[in-house]
């Protein structure tokens, strides 16, 4: 019950020139900015590397938690707001870089989390598959969120030591704040098994 859903923006920039007959008094122009990326300059590779701004979210269960039961963690959530996807308008926006298209790099130091009980949240995912919902955003719109905070993310995809998923920081729980640390690798003959360290808690 594990969903991870990358999802790539395109930006696209429109330039307008406008000519007159007469002369008219030069107006200054404003200078355009670029994204600021928190990625260290020059991978050691060479190679074409590709840097851009995008989207990372996925959901996955913390069993050592403060209250002592499992909870649904959604990565790339913010707390008091509608779940990502299920409204169509928001997503959490990281930082992104690819090198010749075999190896991804994603990261944010501004990462949000929510945390639902999983008592509560996975008979609405099941309630929600059986009526030809989409689970997950069925179970989002009426579990309670019980938890949120903010973290640093930051994955690998491709290279020598396959794809993991590395995520620290702060979650609130009952007005006390808790440390966050996940980490998710995946193996296998294709690296698309994912396997959670045990070493993933919130306390």
């Amino acid at each position: 019950m594990r969903t991870r859903i990358p999802v790539v923006l395109a930006l696209a920039a429109l330039l307008a020139v406008a000519c007159q007959d007469s002369p008219t008094d030069p107006v200054e122009q404003p200078v355009a900015t670029a994204p600021e990326f928190n990625f260290m300059n020059g991978p050691a590779e060479a190679g074409v590397v590709f840097r851009h701004q995008g989207d990372f979210g996925w959901v996955d269960m913390i069993e050592i938690t403060p209250q002592e039961e499992t909870w649904i963690m959604f990565f790339g959530e913010r707390l008091g707001e509608v779940p990502w996807r299920c409204d169509g308008t928001r997503y959490e926006t990281v930082s992104w870089q690819e090198i010749r298209s075999e190896k991804e790099l994603a990261m944010s130091n501004d990462y949000d989390v929510v945390a639902y009980r999983m008592a509560e949240f996975f008979p609405l995912w099941i309630e929600g598959a059986d009526l030809g919902e989409e689970p997950f955003c069925y179970a989002g719109l009426r579990a309670e969120q019980i938890a949120g905070g903010k973290a640093h993310m930051r994955t690998h995809m491709g290279g020598p030591q396959g794809d993991n998923v590395v995520v620290n920081g702060n979650v609130t729980w009952l007005g006390d704040m808790y440390r966050l640390h996940y980490v998710l690798r995946f193996e296998g003959e294709f690296g698309d098994t994912p396997v959670k360290a045990a070493k993933s808690r919130i306390w």
